[in-house]
């Protein structure tokens, strides 16, 4: 024997708002480029890029070989920072963090 708990249904909902994302309204943003000296000479730096107004941090990160010891958005998620240190026998010249950003 069957059971059904199907009642009768209800009316249509009203319509959603517009959603969608346009990926022409994404910018990329370097940060302000900083000099890492090899062999972690001056320890753990952070590097910071921040996104133009009107515009919230989806992604980021590094372009180095350095090794990263975090790479998050930033609290107020304007930017993305990264704390990194260069333990490489080479001095990284012009190291920058960067953001990926989308505006409204």
């Amino acid at each position: 024997m069957g059971y059904s708990f199907e009642g009768p249904s209800g009316p249509a909902g009203p319509a959603g708002a517009a959603s969608g994302f346009d990926p022409g309204k994404i910018t990329y943003v370097a940060g302000p480029e900083t000099d890492l000296p090899a062999n972690a000479a001056a320890g753990a730096q952070t590097l910071t890029a921040t996104c133009p107004s009107g515009t919230k941090v989806i992604g980021g990160g590094f372009p180095s070989i350095a090794l990263e010891g975090a790479s998050i958005a930033t609290a107020d998620g304007t930017g993305w920072s990264l704390i990194v240190v260069n333990a490489t026998d080479v001095d990284i010249p012009n190291a920058f963090a960067f953001a990926v950003c989308a505006g409204a």
